[in-house]
């Protein structure tokens, strides 16, 4: 019986096997994910479930609507044959020329270069592909640098849908599939791309740390992305609410801090106002990084040109350091 079912135990999961299934838990949940889990049960049992819900009287479902569905869509979507059809011509036109996580970050280590994320969130589903953009230039400098892509001072990050390592684990591989359906439907396609030069991997701070490392891994890795700031003078354009005031861990070895403050959404209304605050007061021994959404994509890209180096960090800090809960201390 041992060799039909047994149990691999990791730091905040367990891993049950039986036979050919595989059952991941972790060993606390909240009262809202148990709630979401009921949910993920009804939208693999209910046919059309998202119909269902939007026809439903009863209090519960009104929680529910296709907002949800499309990020449950990630372990239980099967798709039709246009779907399909789709996915391949996503596959003949997407960017090949894309650099793994560890290729990106090594790069950038190696080159110490800018980077400039265009990611799966608001940046380019509603400020690149959708008809109307909430700031005037933004879907036009967010498209520019998709198209003109990387060069040898500033490397530009994409989702990697080609991605068939470990790099990235198979969650992250089939929400991108999903993600990038939708891309192809809106014809974001059909914009040409730089052929000649290496895109990087948007989310390659994020993957780059994963569940199951053991401590003495995850300090390796924090040594190795902290070369990038050593002994550098950093000015942080970041909210007020960002956890980076509050670090003494990730950023003890720079030089200098200094902070500049944005609003906490729609950053990108300050465009003008930050990046005259940048080059008037700091010269290009600064290095930028930048926490501040489609803001950060475009500033990291143009201060690049003018000799600084800028990190578009997006939620580095947050979502490996906070969210997951890896001990930096």
């Amino acid at each position: 019986m041992s060799k039909l079912f047994y149990v691999e135990k990791f730091e905040s999961y367990n891993v049950y096997k039986f036979l050919f299934f595989k059952l991941k838990l972790r060993h606390k949940y909240s009262c809202a994910e148990l709630f979401h889990s009921f949910n993920k049960i009804l939208f693999c049992l209910i046919p059309d479930y998202p119909a269902f819900l939007k026809k439903s009287k009863y209090f519960c479902f009104s929680f529910f609507d296709d907002y949800y569905k499309n990020e449950w869509n990630i372990r239980y979507k099967k798709y039709s044959y246009d779907e399909i059809i789709k996915l391949f011509k996503v596959y003949e036109n997407f960017p090949k020329n894309i650099m793994t996580v560890n290729e990106t970050v090594d790069y950038i280590l190696n080159n110490n270069c800018s980077i400039s994320r265009i990611g799966d969130t608001e940046e380019l589903l509603f400020n690149m592909l959708g008809e109307k953009c909430k700031f005037e230039n933004l879907k036009e400098k967010l498209i520019n640098i998709y198209k003109n892509g990387s060069d040898n001072k500033c490397l530009v990050c994409i989702n990697n849908f080609h991605a068939t390592t470990d790099d990235v684990p198979i969650l992250y591989r089939k929400h991108f599939i999903n993600y990038w359906l939708k891309v192809y439907s809106k014809g974001f396609l059909n914009l040409d791309y730089n052929h000649n030069e290496n895109y990087g991997d948007a989310y390659a701070f994020f993957f780059l740390f994963k569940e199951d490392d053991t401590q003495e891994v995850i300090e390796a890795k924090k040594q190795k992305i902290k070369q990038i700031w050593e002994n550098k003078k950093i000015l942080f354009v970041v909210n007020k609410s960002s956890k980076i005031l509050s670090d003494n861990i990730m950023f003890d070895n720079a030089k200098q801090k200094d902070f500049l403050f944005v609003p906490p959404s729609d950053a990108f209304s300050e465009y003008e106002k930050t990046k005259l605050a940048i080059t008037e007061k700091y010269d290009n021994s600064w290095l930028i990084y930048l926490e501040c959404g489609a803001l950060a994509t475009v500033l990291a890209y143009e201060l690049s040109k003018l000799g600084y180096q800028a990190l578009d960090m997006g939620n580095f800090y947050k979502r490996v350091c906070i969210v997951d809960k890896i001990n930096f201390s």
